[in-house]
């Protein structure tokens, strides 16, 4: 194989799948990746299983959380629908894995190098590559929006509670269905500036993504890119700090006059739960900032940067079963909601289950008092 032909194909590969050599493009151009001696077959199948895994506990896990808001009809609150809102949303997260990652995977392998070479050729720019593309865009804003409304209410309750009190389901709605519409909306910016972005399918990640062209950007194009996608991390950073502080500062003084009611303990865990969630998508997406530039900084080049750049993005889809968890653990009424979703799954109520619990209590025999309390 000819230094020219060797130094285009690289060009065109800067990144492969995984759990390949590097050397495997020139060692294995006409061997199918399967069968390539530099390729790991126990590294595809993990892989494999762990996209399939994930994927399919984004996608349980979230429909609890949509089938807990519908559940408790009589005591549902506004809070309910924005979870239930961003749990819709993180389920795209699944799709996407199932609808993308999981075919290629398998389609990778059973590809040469040549044949892959040419796939990633054809995809670029075409129209599954943008649908692709927007879908995967759609999953990172989605989240991104709904952590921001999330934060804002938090911001809202503790500083204008009387506001916040007489929001109703049909508002909050209303500010959802606009939510949805920007997060569409902005998911396609890419093709808008077609001359400034490339999309093209990215075989060390099995995904498509939107890339910077060789054209620079100019000023305008700058602070629009910066006004969908950095500035509203930057917002919701602000109202959640604001937020924790003020609703430290309160419990403090509600500590010292000892006394918390209700209505306070309520809101605490609410901020408590919207803290963690910020943390969360925050450490899923750092990494992803990270090895960008490490890569613009030239430590992460074409023959070391896929099982990096694999690591990173696939990292940052754990954001949609990570909101499970917190709810799991800091929100005792979804904790409850959940069981009696169970309960009704087994065909039980939840007065037969009050029942049991009654049937197990061991009365004294007869003759012997009962206890005084």
């Amino acid at each position: 194989m000819s230094a020219e032909i060797v130094t285009r194909i690289n060009h065109t590969f800067c990144g492969i799948p995984p759990y390949c050599d590097y050397e495997a493009i020139v060692e294995c151009w006409n061997t199918t990746i399967r069968d390539c001696p530099l390729c790991s077959n126990a590294g595809s199948d993990a892989i494999l299983m762990y996209i399939l895994l994930l994927a399919t506990l984004i996608i349980l896990g979230n429909s609890l959380v949509v089938a807990s808001v519908f559940v408790m009809k009589s005591s549902r609150k506004t809070q309910d629908l924005v979870k239930a809102s961003l749990a819709t949303a993180d389920m795209f997260t699944a799709l996407h894995l199932f609808a993308v990652c999981v075919p290629y995977i398998v389609l990778t392998s059973q590809l040469t190098f040549q044949e892959l070479n040419h796939q990633v050729i054809e995809l670029r720019q075409s129209v599954v590559a943008k649908a692709m593309s927007t879908v995967l865009m759609f999953t990172y804003l989605s989240s991104l929006y709904h952590l921001l409304y999330m934060s804002a209410q938090r911001f809202i309750a503790i500083y204008a509670p009387f506001r916040y009190r007489n929001q109703s389901c049909s508002t909050i709605l209303k500010h959802l269905a606009v939510l949805w519409v920007v997060v569409i909306v902005a998911s396609t910016f890419a093709h808008w500036k077609t001359h400034l972005f490339q999309i093209r399918y990215k075989p060390e990640m099995f995904q498509f993504m939107t890339t910077v062209g060789e054209k620079e950007f100019v000023v305008s194009d700058a602070i629009a890119w910066s006004i969908l996608v950095v500035l509203p991390y930057i917002l919701m950073s602000g109202l959640t700090f604001a937020t924790a502080c003020s609703a430290r500062k309160r419990i403090r003084q509600s500590k010292s006059l000892k006394r918390v009611d209700s209505a306070e303990s309520q809101e605490t865990s609410l901020i408590k739960v919207t803290c963690a969630m910020y943390l969360g998508f925050t450490i899923t997406v750092v990494p992803i900032v990270i090895t960008n530039f490490l890569l613009m900084a030239q430590y992460l080049k074409c023959d070391n940067l896929s099982a990096a750049f694999f690591a990173t993005v696939h990292t940052s889809t754990l954001s949609g079963i990570l909101n499970v968890l917190i709810y799991s653990a800091f929100d005792r009424t979804f904790r409850q909601t959940v069981r009696k979703v169970f309960y009704r799954m087994c065909g039980k109520s939840d007065s037969d289950n009050c029942r049991n619990h009654t049937n197990n209590i061991r009365l004294p025999p007869k003759g012997v008092e009962k206890p005084k309390i």
